[in-house]
């Protein structure tokens, strides 16, 4: 007798009849098993002698039977004989797929409830992995190359489909399915515009499309279908198409549709009163300030309003609008302090979304504006020194957002920037540009990362004529968005992101740093001096000198 375990499947001689149990326990010669009865009622735990026990055998499935099962052809009584908790054995994996789906919803659709569900349950639990069932889901979930429906995502929306006929305790019925099966074949035979896609179908396509952004560069049957789904459901009230045709008509449009303010203003206005999403009200807020529906005549109230529920919400644009409208007394009381505490606020914020990576954030849009504040001395003096220095950080930030990630104004924002260097180089310091920069202290090379308290390696160096090199590096806390800091380097004109800088420092007129090693830690740096927590940790005080590319 083969060597049973825990949960086996066995059989046993009741008189002359063969019955049938599920192993629980072995002690000695004795086995609990719990019997397998047609009633689930009638089922018990019992003693048994072990000998007097049998293992069942699995039934064996060959590649050509699971295309069977998968087909509808070979039932599970079939396959497991009456038993049905046989385990089953296959000896290699078969794909199935959509004919064999098809094949099998023509089968059961003729039969009860009880066999599609046995059919279903079995290739869904049990044949799962061998009929690579997922892996066709997965593919079906993904989407088509295009958006529009292929084999898998058939697949995909009509297993689900019958998943969900078993869940309706209603009469069972895979007419949807056979339905959706022949709608299919017969749109394959047709251009893509002129193919009749259901609700599903159709959000499906509208928004893999507006995910890529690419559909006004797809063949002109393909931007059709695209535009007729979008149509069909706008005209359903749908908000995700709403909200899709409504950025589609924004800006410079997308290549389907035009530019086309009042049907953008409308379709967002729409999903905002049964969606107000903050970034949408952003969106409306930029229509009213630039009247761009009201023949270019601004309405600050409606813009207030709607950028004050962006703000609130955390869009970061509609707070460095809010400060414009503040600055201005558009819509608002002018005040200059409120506008400056509302830029100097999200300076420090974006600024740190910048130096992880976040090119796309609105770190030039204000930056920019805080040049303008110490150009025009808002809320305190003017300093066209430090206006340059916010300008280059604009600059360079515009640089990198429009490489990154180009978006709609991107390029009249570089304009602007661009014409504000022009406009204040000539009342600055720095009219003559230098390269080798000399400063008193290490602290203006890093003053972007020392304001959040950013951690710093310094390595020195022995240098010729009593100088020392300093190597620093940043230490960053995430390894999937580095920090860096950004060097600000008016005299040379030039604005970078970093990771590390070597310094030299020449004139020592005091040093003082640990003698038992040559490496340390710090995070701010005060008068020469370099701190971690609070606690010094070197002063090194001379004239710091850094060597710019040009």
């Amino acid at each position: 007798m083969n060597k049973l375990g825990q949960f086996d499947l066995v059989s046993y001689k009741d008189g002359k009849e063969t019955k049938y149990a599920t192993l629980f326990d072995t002690k000695g010669k004795n086995a609990k098993i719990r019997t397998i009865e047609e009633d689930e009622d009638n089922c018990e735990m019992k003693d048994i002698p072990l000998a007097l026990l049998s293992a069942v055998p699995a039934v064996e499935l060959k590649q050509g039977q699971l295309k069977k099962v998968c087909r509808g052809e070979l039932t599970l009584d079939a396959l497991k004989k009456g038993i049905r908790e046989k385990k089953i054995i296959c000896h290699a994996s078969y794909q199935m797929t959509l004919d064999d789906l098809e094949a099998a919803i023509k089968v059961y659709s003729k039969k009860d409830r009880t066999e599609f569900e046995d059919w279903y349950n079995l290739l869904a639990y049990q044949l799962n992995e061998e009929a690579k069932i997922d892996d066709v889901m997965d593919k079906g979930n993904t989407g088509s190359e295009d958006g529009l429906p292929n084999d898998d995502t058939i697949f995909a929306d009509v297993w689900n489909q019958l998943e969900e006929a078993l869940n309706y305790e209603g009469d069972y019925d895979l007419k949807h399915a056979e339905d959706d099966l022949r709608r299919y074949h017969a749109n394959k035979k047709k251009t893509a515009s002129k193919r009749i896609l259901n609700d599903n179908e159709e959000l499906d396509l509208i928004c893999f499309w507006d995910g890529s952004g690419a559909i006004a560069e797809q063949p002109k049957e393909l931007q059709k279908a695209w535009k007729n789904a979008l149509e069909d459901l706008c005209a359903k009230k749908d908000l995700t198409a709403l909200e899709i045709k409504g950025y589609a008509c924004y800006g410079d449009g997308n290549g389907v549709y035009k530019t086309d303010y009042k049907t953008c203003l409308d379709c967002l206005l729409k999903v905002f009163k049964e969606q107000p999403d903050p970034s949408i009200a952003n969106t409306i807020g930029y229509i009213y300030y630039y009247g761009r529906t009201n023949k270019g005549k601004p309405q600050y109230a409606q813009a207030f309003k709607y950028f004050s529920i962006g703000a609130a919400g955390g869009v970061l644009q509609s707070r460095y609008k809010l400060s414009d409208m503040f600055l201005n007394g558009y819509g608002v009381g002018r005040n200059e302090e409120t506008a400056s505490r509302l830029l100097w606020d999200l300076y420090d914020e974006s600024l740190d979304g910048f130096c992880r990576g976040s090119y796309d954030s609105v770190f030039a849009d204000v930056a920019y504006r805080i040049g303008n504040l110490y150009r025009f001395g808002i809320d305190g003096r003017a300093d066209s020194d430090e206006a340059y220095a916010y300008y280059l950080q604009a600059q360079y930030a515009i640089a990198e957002r429009i490489a990154k990630s180009s978006s709609y104004g991107d390029l009249q924002v570089q304009k602007n920037i661009e014409d504000s260097i022009a406009a204040v180089l000539p009342y600055t310091a720095y009219q003559k540009k230098t390269y080798v920069i000399h400063r008193h202290t290490a602290e203006n090379f890093l003053t972007s990362a020392l304001a959040h308290q950013s951690m710093f390696t310094m390595k020195i160096k022995e240098l010729k004529n009593h100088k020392k090199q300093l190597a620093i590096h940043i230490v960053s806390d995430d390894d999937e968005y580095p920090l860096r800091f950004l060097m600000v380097l008016p005299e040379a004109g030039t604005c970078e992101l970093m990771d590390h800088i070597n310094l030299t420092v020449q004139n020592l007129q005091e040093y003082n740093v640990p003698a038992d090693r040559d490496t340390f830690l710090f995070n701010d740096i005060r008068d020469g001096k370099f701190y971690l927590f609070g606690a010094e940790t070197a002063s090194i005080d001379g004239d710091y000198v850094y060597k710019a590319k040009k």
